[in-house]
């Protein structure tokens, strides 16, 4: 298919389905493991055949990375400020620990 969506497709490539279909198709004996190029073309890849249902799921799932993303930030940022307020309670601002310091 020359007009499918490349965001549904890389999806597409992900699943389970077609890693099982890959890993099935890879040499053995070969380290690191290879697969040969007329190989991966034996390797069914479920296609929606209209354009524009692959584009919508194709949006779809860049959507659900973009929240995926942004949630991955805010747990960076919120392990920030745990890490920060765990070192303000527990050390004074000299480096030494705080000792019977109140919570509140």
């Amino acid at each position: 298919y020359k007009s499918t969506d490349p965001y549904f497709l890389s999806n597409a490539i992900q699943s389970d389905y077609v890693q099982k279909g890959l890993a099935n198709r890879t040499l053995k004996t070969a380290i690191p493991m290879k697969i040969n190029k007329d190989e991966i073309g034996k390797v069914s890849v479920m296609l929606p055949l209209s354009a524009t249902e692959q584009q919508q799921i194709g949006t779809y799932f860049r959507h659900l990375d973009h929240l995926i993303t942004l949630h991955q930030r805010k747990r960076t940022r919120l392990k920030a400020i745990r890490k920060s307020m765990h070192q303000q309670l527990l050390f004074d601002g000299k480096g030494s620990r705080a000792r019977n310091r109140p919570l509140a």
